[in-house]
């Protein structure tokens, strides 16, 4: 009799297995992918707006991602550390504040 059940059981496992490989279906869909890490425009500081569509960012710094502001180099320091940084030792002396990055992308219907 247990011998009987582990058959079964095998069998059941082995139906669920080949049912659910053969349900698999392929994505037919007209999707594409495009990266997104390249020329976008950079701007250090806190803007009112910056969101808004009408921002002139024509100033901006243009760079490619990834990108990390704070651990850039503090002009005329050599060095992203400054020991004045508000969160001094909480932030491992890195200069805190606001980044702005925008990319302008164009979408088909």
């Amino acid at each position: 009799m247990r011998k009987f059940n582990i058959h079964i059981i095998i069998g059941i496992a082995i139906t669920l297995l080949a049912w659910g490989c053969s349900n698999v279906k392929s994505d037919t869909s007209p999707r594409s992918s495009v990266l997104l890490d390249k020329e976008w425009r950079f701007h250090l500081g806190d803007l009112e707006d910056g969101e808004a569509l009408e921002m002139d960012d024509n100033s901006w710094r243009i760079l490619d991602l990834p990108h990390d502001w704070s651990i850039e180099d503090i002009p005329g320091t050599g060095s992203p550390l400054d020991s004045s940084a508000v969160g001094a030792i909480n932030t491992g002396y890195f200069r805190g504040g606001t980044g702005w990055y925008r990319k302008q992308l164009e979408v088909p219907e």
